[in-house]
């Protein structure tokens, strides 16, 4: 409330990646956080790592997205960043969609919780909730995410998410040589993956 009336008017017209990315850079940030994060310390460390993420695309109707994601501790919090990438429908060398998403995540009973914001084009913000499934060798993390986009003409979306983890450390360019849309029954797809995304119940 006590803003600059300009700031407080995108605000209100339902421009909020200003105030996030704000919040985000906020001294006041890190305090909140670790109040609300004070006897979880530690915990999730098990996750860090680099996934495949895949989810239906909310762009492409019917095709399903392959983002790279990386989870990663900061201190005394967990925090995650994943890039998508959508080629050209004619001409698959190129790319007419990247999206960055930048977000905290917060480990709660077995749980992962996920907040975070598209941060090039300042165009939407999920939130998600993950649990880690294990199916022989392979770690899976399976949820779902809610999307609220920048403008109203877009409406709220929701979907599942399946991550497959493929190892340790911070994303690497082979990870983002994976980021593209696939056709529902691409072969490179985990079999975990296409029956959970595909399942109705």
């Amino acid at each position: 409330m006590f803003v600059e009336p300009e700031e407080f008017r995108t605000l209100i017209e339902g421009n909020y990646f200003y105030a996030i990315d704000t919040l985000r850079n906020s001294k006041r940030m890190a305090p909140f956080l670790d109040t609300m994060l004070v006897d979880e310390k530690g915990a999730g460390d098990e996750y860090i790592g680099v996934y495949d993420r895949y989810q239906y695309s909310s762009i492409y109707k019917g095709k399903v997205l392959r983002s790279a994601y990386c989870l990663y501790r900061n201190g005394d919090f967990l925090q995650h960043y994943y890039i998508e990438r959508f080629p050209n429908l004619e001409n698959e060398d190129k790319i007419d969609f990247v999206f960055k998403y930048h977000g905290f995540t917060v480990p709660l009973q077995g749980r992962l919780f996920s907040m975070d914001f598209e941060a090039v084009q300042k165009s939407e913000m999920t939130f998600g909730i993950f649990a880690p499934v294990r199916r022989s060798s392979k770690s899976f993390l399976m949820g779902i995410t809610t999307g609220i986009a920048e403008t109203m003409l877009r409406p709220p979306y929701s979907t599942k998410v399946a991550m497959h983890f493929r190892g340790p450390g911070l994303l690497k360019r082979e990870h983002l040589q994976r980021v593209t849309t696939l056709e529902k029954g691409d072969r490179s797809i985990p079999t975990e993956v296409q029956q959970y995304l595909s399942s109705v119940d």
